[in-house]
């Protein structure tokens, strides 16, 4: 089939996904692929519910595989990525859409925040937490060497010692460093495989030997709390993270790593605490001979969230109460939780057809997008119950950057029918509704005339039977009665251009 084909097939039915693509547990808080969900593990999904565009939970009843397809690579401008084949649909201001329909630039909706899963399970103190987050961040724990951390803050090497010791009972040894830092190895006195408790906990949490570009966070801090969640990612900023003064004024929080993978869990970790972030692409810098990325946080609302829910120690959490005071005292300056375009000019209809003017109104569309309280606003004075609900939404309307093409892979489908659609890779997706797989008898209708007018085949529609359980498949010609909206007989010798196609 060309492009320019409008005939439907069976594969528009498709709405998939590569099996690499990570999708929340809202009853357990892990974080599994859809291949794990097709390969048989019971998983209730985050999902977008249409009545009030809030996050809610349902459980996935089919995962199956489709095949081999074409996929795409999708990137928004808050660093989110997805890969999805063409078909399937994602949800844009009006509506589910199909991928193949938008355009770099259109928005996408994703989620800003969503609820503490079900069965929190807290299999980590704080303090494990902290060492978790110094560990990975500007810890080793390579497979053939001690564990150690090295840090130029003493209050962060001092809190390494005490829970070292406190926890696992080990004294920590100070290392030799260059320059200002300190740095301090987790040993023990007695030699040997077993003898070291901090090692055989990383390796119990599966990630002991890990270097910088492996690094990772273990599948169980993600079944922790919220608060204490916030007390790793805390930690965790406290190492790879920055918090630093923009020349243009303000302050700016940014995490960087080498770790793709652990940038897109932190990513979540920030999704799951209601912090809305932005992910500049991999780059290498001078000082670089890998691949690095940047999470950033610079929006006044959003810096105020993370110091609310995020604890960070050292000479990095002094930073942070200046920057949410500075936040505080400057005001909101929303630039990527942002609605569409289009929900400005629904206020203006609505508000020419209250009869009200801008005065009455108390805010004038000016051809700009909207930020969350001035809709919220304006909706109570117009009434509109719809406009007060993109107010208070879940939902973080994303620009589209680009989408590429990235080969042909297997692709698989969900069905989660309370909500259908379901979180995956920090977007909202379409789930399918497995027509192709159930039904019996599938029949699409095809009228040549509805994408040219110009044609020659006027008034002529095909009935494709592209699956009959019971009989065989085709396509029947008729006559298509617009002003009667009924189809009637059709000799196909009349057009066997359409038969022999």
């Amino acid at each position: 089939r060309t492009t320019k084909d409008k005939r439907p097939q069976l594969s528009d039915l498709r709405e998939c996904l590569t099996g690499d693509q990570v999708v929340p547990d809202a009853r357990t808080g892990e974080l599994v692929t859809i291949r794990d969900i097709a390969a048989g593990r019971r998983t209730v999904v985050y999902g977008l519910q249409e009545s009030d565009l809030r996050t809610g939970s349902a459980p996935v009843t089919m995962a199956w595989s489709t095949g081999v397809k074409p996929v795409f690579r999708v990137r928004t401008a808050s660093g989110r990525t997805i890969r999805a084949t063409a078909s399937h649909p994602f949800r844009t201001i009006d509506g589910w859409v199909r991928l193949d329909s938008i355009s770099p630039g259109g928005r996408v909706a994703v989620p800003r925040q969503v609820p503490q899963h079900a069965s929190v399970i807290n299999t980590h103190s704080a303090d494990e937490l902290r060492l978790l987050g110094y560990l990975i961040s500007d810890g080793h724990y390579g497979k053939n060497r001690s564990v150690g951390y090295v840090k130029a803050d003493p209050v962060l090497v001092q809190d390494v010692r005490r829970i070292a010791y406190e926890r696992f009972g080990i004294l920590a040894k100070d290392h030799k460093c260059k320059g200002e830092a300190e740095q301090v190895e987790l040993t023990t006195e007695q030699g040997g495989p077993g003898c070291n408790p901090v090692i055989e906990w990383l390796k119990l949490l599966e990630i002991h030997g890990q270097l910088g570009p492996q690094k990772h966070i273990p599948t169980s801090v993600f079944r922790c709390s919220n608060d204490l969640l916030g007390i790793f990612l805390g930690a965790l900023w406290a190492g790879d993270g920055s918090v630093v003064p923009k020349k243009e004024g303000g302050w700016i929080l940014k995490f960087s790593s080498t770790s793709m993978r652990l940038l897109e869990e932190t990513q979540w970790i920030l999704t799951r605490l209601g912090i809305v972030f932005s992910r500049g692409k991999c780059e290498r810098n001078s000082k670089s001979t890998m691949d690095i990325s940047t999470i950033s946080i610079g929006e006044s609302d959003a810096i105020l969230r993370f110091a609310e829910v995020v604890e960070m120690k050292g000479i990095k959490g002094e930073k942070l109460a200046i920057a949410a005071a500075y936040a505080e005292a400057s005001g909101r300056n929303a630039r990527l939780d942002r609605l569409p375009l289009a929900v400005t000019e629904r206020v203006f209809v609505a508000k020419s057809a209250a009869g009200m003017s801008w005065a009455d109104l108390g805010y004038r569309c000016q051809g700009k997008e909207m930020c969350r309280s001035d809709l919220a606003r304006v909706a109570t004075k117009l009434g509109r119950d719809d406009l007060a609900a993109l107010a208070v939404s879940d939902v973080l309307w994303d620009t589209v950057e680009e989408i590429l093409p990235d080969g042909e892979e297997e692709t698989f489908d969900l069905r989660v029918p309370s909500l259908n659609n379901f979180v995956v890779s920090n977007f909202f997706a379409h789930n399918s509704g497995a027509i192709e797989q159930d039904a019996d008898t599938i029949i699409f209708l095809f009228r040549p005339d509805y994408y040219d007018p110009n044609t020659d085949l006027k008034g002529i529609c095909e009935l494709i039977i592209a699956k009959q359980r019971n009989g065989p498949t085709g396509k029947v010609l008729t006559r298509f009665a617009a002003s009667y909206t009924r189809f009637d007989n059709l000799v196909s010798n009349d057009y066997p251009e359409m038969a022999d196609e």
